[in-house]
């Protein structure tokens, strides 16, 4: 048996295309997120830059050559990506954690004896 009535529009939502305020506010939440991952590592990178650049200094004169400013960036680079993977997983920190304290006792170990 027929429907008397069909619905020509099977769609649940009533309004198929959103308003300008609905795309506003999907794109706005998207960007909030977005930022809020990226600002631990963006904090970690500019921190362990400086920090790089100070332990890599030239002892003579005191300035950083292409090689030592390139070092000092990779170094940065990888320590805000472990950052940034530790604010997102913690079971992830707790494996990193162990892994650097048995690497750090073996680099000891290695270098005492």
């Amino acid at each position: 048996m027929d429907d008397p009535n069909p619905d020509p529009n099977p769609n649940p939502n009533p309004n198929p295309n959103p308003t300008l305020a609905a795309a506003t506010y999907a794109g706005i939440s998207g960007a909030v997120v977005q930022v809020l991952r990226v600002i631990p590592y963006s904090a970690a990178q500019l921190y362990s830059y400086e920090l790089f650049k100070r332990r890599f200094r030239d002892p003579e004169t005191g300035g950083l050559s292409v090689r030592r400013r390139l070092a000092a960036g990779a170094c940065a680079g990888m320590a805000s990506t472990v950052v940034r993977f530790l604010t997102l997983n913690p079971y992830l920190t707790l494996t990193l954690i162990l892994i650097l304290t048995l690497a750090l006792t073996l680099t000891l170990t290695v270098t005492l004896t």
